[in-house]
């Protein structure tokens, strides 16, 4: 922790930032754990088996596989604020194309391309609350990963 002093330097508009990643990780978060108290409705609609259900439940994570380490250079390239928003872009469309959905590779896709948003968070959330909170970024780090679950 800082001292007194530095901790109250730190712009008010961390908060904000805290606040809208909070929020990003829990709209992305409800979405992709939807699926599995829904599944009493989507395994008999698209007539799937255990694997293909399964598969859709763990769809968002191979968007933080494939994404997390190109995201954190785009990051660091282009800035968190343009990248999260694009990444946040994809996630939101590809939930609203989740519900039109009619088949289960549809569904799959509307699935990975969720996990867009999360992956980039992942990847360049430490080091933005590094900067905005100084010695404090285990506490938003700790507000951001609660408001996951």
């Amino acid at each position: 922790m800082g001292s007194k002093a530095e901790h109250d330097k730190l712009p008010l508009y961390r908060w904000v930032i805290l606040v809208i990643a909070s929020l990003l990780i829990f709209m992305t978060s409800y979405v992709q754990f939807q699926i599995s108290s829904l599944s009493s409705l989507i395994i008999p609609q698209f007539n799937l088996d255990a694997v293909e259900f399964s598969s859709l439940l763990l769809a968002p994570l191979l968007s933080g596989v494939f994404l997390s380490i190109p995201s954190g250079v785009l990051c660091d390239r282009f800035g968190p604020r343009t990248v999260v928003g694009v990444a946040t872009a994809f996630s939101v469309a590809a939930a609203f194309v989740r519900i039109f959905a009619g088949d289960y590779l549809t569904l799959f896709g509307t699935m990975v391309v969720l996990g867009v948003c999360p992956a980039v968070l992942q990847a360049s959330l430490i080091k933005v609350f590094c900067v905005w909170f100084k010695g404090d970024s285990d506490f938003a780090m700790g507000i951001y990963f609660a408001s996951a679950s």
